[in-house]
């Protein structure tokens, strides 16, 4: 499959969340295969993330590594609850849902602002598809 996506004409991106999972692997090679394949790579990049900083730490920065040095870093942080929350008010009103100011702040609250939490409840609420979403249906 890499190869075929090297081959098109245009570029691609691969992402792969919660990287850090490729120590877990009974196999033992995995990362070197995976490097290997990747820097013959001239039309794919790739985007490793993980919520394990000290793991993707190991993963690219240990000299005993097969991805030693060959990354950029980047570390997020936490999304400003004060930019989180037009963002989710904007999305469900987008989408025709009504939800009032207390319910998002609820919702940041409850999630701690964390993205995964906050996108997963979210995305439960618009899979709830009840129009106008209260306290109770957060709770």
């Amino acid at each position: 499959m890499l190869h075929f996506l090297d081959a098109q004409e245009i570029n691609a991106v691969i992402a792969i969340n919660e990287f850090q999972q490729i120590l877990n692997y009974p196999e033992t090679n995995i990362e070197v295969l995976l490097r290997s394949s990747a820097q013959l790579l001239k039309n794919v990049d790739f985007i490793f993330s993980g919520s394990n900083h000290a793991m993707m730490l190991e993963i690219f920065n240990s000299a005993k590594r097969s991805f030693n040095a060959s990354t950029k870093s980047l570390h997020l942080k936490k999304i400003d609850s004060g930019e989180y929350f037009p963002f989710i008010g904007n999305h469900f009103e987008r989408d025709g849902f009504c939800i009032d100011d207390s319910c998002i702040d609820l919702i940041l609250e409850l999630t701690c602002s964390h993205t995964y939490y906050t996108q997963y409840l979210c995305n439960q609420l618009f899979a709830g598809n009840k129009k106008n979403i209260g306290i109770e249906a957060i709770t």
